[in-house]
């Protein structure tokens, strides 16, 4: 747990909001979401 304190307080140092790292989470989402629709689709043609 001692890097995830780690990670905040350099965040601050940094002066980096925090919603930054929602912002990031949610594209690295919407892009396994993309992944997932091309391998569904894919499957859908092997068969």
């Amino acid at each position: 747990m001692k890097e995830n304190t780690n990670i905040k307080s350099n965040r601050k140092k940094e002066g980096l909001p925090q919603s930054d790292l929602t912002e990031l989470r949610k594209a690295f989402l919407e892009e396994i979401a993309k992944i997932k629709k091309k391998k569904k689709a894919f499957q859908e043609r092997e068969k």
